[in-house]
């Protein structure tokens, strides 16, 4: 049986460990973070259920992948499209991935072409920490697919760190980073190198074949720097990257020939915040945003177009954000201000000869406001209790494809109690309206055949729930949350007359289930066990034709059943985990034809730590094998996984 077979190797010199200062999010004051603890939001400051992870490295806690962050962390689905060079897209309870928002440093990163976010997007040395929280997050972004934070702060210690990475399908990769701390100063530097030959194993109709596409290369480079005054912290972020790529993707289940185009996107991302006091118990952040993609297509063959073999086009986007929060006895308001402002030029695709709009340009104002009233109640009964709410407002604007002005309104409210006879256990509430602006690209495919009159998504969410964050019995935590949310004018994509998926405002969904989380700690922390389940029936609910067979039908891509679990146990400098990622069956077709099913699975990983001295120096060794039992799945039509993956690891 064949499997691919990957190493990495990889050397760290530590010279020096120094905390970095950073704002506190309550007093508005520097304050210094030696670490960053996995911990759930149990406070009534975070109205949505949500936990935050540190991803520094720690004993017993490496990743490699932010996908891989994301599927043993939160309770999201990632939708994979197969091997290094794929996207990883976040789906959240049945919703397209345009319903997560991702911020990075307070940034928006939703790619306005398509209103995702790829998780393949940014180098793991590049981020510290990762949070999620459901529908409203304590920043004060209200989104049905959740909020993703990412963020470039944290603790880092003086070193540089050397990883060399190769396989047997023509993989190889080169990660140099390193970071310095002088005084108030802090600065970071990270570079990739990585290329292949596309070439990758996959199983079908029960034969091994390979699949051979253009050869796709990757460069990626960053800086940041963090710099901390009396009264307020000054940090920016840059990177520079890189791509190209066969198309249409990575795989595709029985195609062993290519086309031989190629997409190359060449980008820059520049984020600049600032943070600190305005006076007692109060604080601001500003934070500005550039993004630069530059896509670049080729086609020798002149397959795609009929008359050109070379095309490109332009994305821009810029954007500002101040917040502003004050604490005013038992009652804390948080405000928001955002501009942005994004630019799609050059727009050239099958469909251009047809159209004599070659450019989008969008503009949104964005207002928000929160609150967070916890007076003193029935002290004897109840030991915590928050009345939260908050609106967002948007102003949009669009000129070219899908020319119109239109305004949207997001709000929520919600409630926190926790009993005073066991302060460990909070139960939250939590009522939410939104709404999506559609993407560039349904904008543009949806005026295929009629104007461009697509309308917004409206979603209307209920979730409630319990968090124990300190169970007696043993050390850890458990939570249990049900949620159901409704959509109106959802928009999916649909077969045309000319074989051409367009979006249409065809279906009305209800998505509802439960998500259960665990985590305990055993023997002084000698084991722990993680794991969260979560119970999904996403269905359509408006038949679109007398001929629809979709009513009632479970959505595209989302498995009603998915587990995923792990256990750890330390002893010295040994850590051992297992994990297990489990999913049930999906579809792929809107009627859900029994033929076209994507089969349940069931996935181990083992990973294995050792720290040891070498010289006076701590180093950690560490073996990962990914898909341990050579697994034959898929998460999305036509896109294998990878089989068995080793990957080695010094430092």
């Amino acid at each position: 049986m064949k499997f691919i077979l990957s190493f990495i190797f990889c050397i760290t010199v530590v010279i020096a460990q120094n905390p970095v200062t950073q704002i506190d999010s309550v007093t508005g004051l520097p304050v210094t973070l030696n670490e960053i603890i996995v911990t759930g939001e149990k406070g009534s400051d975070n109205p949505g259920f949500g936990k935050k992870i540190d991803l520094s490295g720690g004993f017993g806690g490496y990743y490699n992948s932010l996908e891989e962050v994301v599927n043993g962390n939160f309770s999201v689905f990632v939708k994979d499209y197969g091997g290094a060079a794929s996207a990883k897209l976040l789906s959240y309870r049945g919703l397209s991935s345009e319903n997560s928002l991702v911020l990075f440093n307070g940034a928006r990163m939703n790619d306005l072409r398509y209103g995702g976010f790829d998780l393949s997007a940014f180098s793991m040395s590049d981020i510290s920490s990762a949070e999620f929280s459901s529908s409203y997050s304590a920043s004060g972004d209200i989104s049905t697919g959740g909020v993703l934070s990412l963020e470039s702060r944290g603790e880092k210690s003086n070193g540089l760190k050397f990883t060399q990475k190769f396989d047997n399908t023509g993989l190889s990769s080169s990660t140099i980073n390193g970071s310095l701390t002088t005084g108030n100063l802090q600065v970071s530097v990270a570079g990739e190198r990585m290329w292949s030959a596309n070439r990758f194993d996959y199983e079908f109709e029960g034969k091994i074949n390979e699949r051979e596409n253009a050869h796709y290369n990757k460069t990626f480079a960053s800086v940041s720097a963090i710099y901390t005054f009396k009264d307020f912290v000054a940090d920016i972020y840059s990177n520079y990257s890189f791509f190209a790529a066969g198309v249409p993707g990575f795989v595709v289940t029985n195609n062993t020939s290519s086309s031989q185009a190629s997409n190359t996107t060449t980008g820059s991302l520049s984020v600049l915040r600032l943070t600190g006091p305005l006076f007692t118990n109060s604080g601001f952040e500003v934070v500005t945003s550039y993004n630069h993609q530059l896509y670049k297509f080729e086609d020798p063959n002149v397959n795609y177009y009929k008359y050109l073999d070379y095309d490109d086009s332009k994305l821009n986007t810029y954007s500002i954000n101040l917040k502003a929060f004050a604490s005013f006895g038992d009652i804390k308001i948080t405000s928001g201000y955002g501009f942005e402002k994004g630019e799609l030029r050059d727009i050239k695709t099958a469909l251009s000869n047809n159209r004599k709009e070659t450019s989008l340009s969008r503009n949104f104002h964005r207002f928000s406001a929160g609150f967070r009233y916890s007076p003193v109640i029935l002290p004897s009964i109840i030991s915590d209790f928050a009345i939260t709410g908050g609106i967002n407002a948007d102003i949009f604007s669009q000129t070219g494809i899908g020319s119109n002005d239109e305004s949207r309104t997001s709000y929520s409210a919600g409630v926190f109690v926790s009993p005073t006879f066991y302060t460990p256990l909070s139960v939250k509430a939590h009522l939410y309206k939104t709404t999506r602006i559609p993407s560039f690209n349904e904008y543009y495919y949806s005026s295929v055949f009629s104007a461009s009159d697509i309308r917004p998504e409206r979603s209307t969410g209920f979730e409630a729930g319990i968090v124990i964050d300190d169970i007696k019995i043993v050390k850890g935590e458990v939570s249990l949350v049900y949620f159901r949310i409704e959509t109106e004018d959802k928009i999916i994509w649909v077969p045309s007359m000319i074989a051409l998926q367009v979006p249409r405002n065809i279906a009305k969904t209800v998505s509802s289930g439960l998500e259960f989380g665990i985590s305990i700690s055993i023997l002084s922390d000698a084991v722990v066990v993680t794991g969260n389940y979560v119970y999904l029936d996403a269905e359509n609910i408006s038949p679109f034709g007398t001929t629809d067979k979709s009513n009632g039908k479970q959505l595209l891509y989302s498995p009603e059943h998915r587990v995923n679990s792990s256990i750890t146990y330390k002893t010295g400098g040994l850590a051992i985990t297992m994990g297990n990622r489990i999913s049930s069956e999906s579809y792929f077709t809107f009627d859900n034809d029994p033929l076209s099913t994507i089969a349940g699975n069931s996935v181990f990983d083992f990973k294995t730590e050792y720290r040891f001295n070498f010289f006076n120096v701590g180093q950690t060794a560490s073996l990962s094998v990914y898909n341990l039992f050579n697994e034959n799945y898929r998460i999305i039509q036509s896109y294998p996984m990878p089989l068995r993956t080793f990957i080695f690891l010094t430092h």
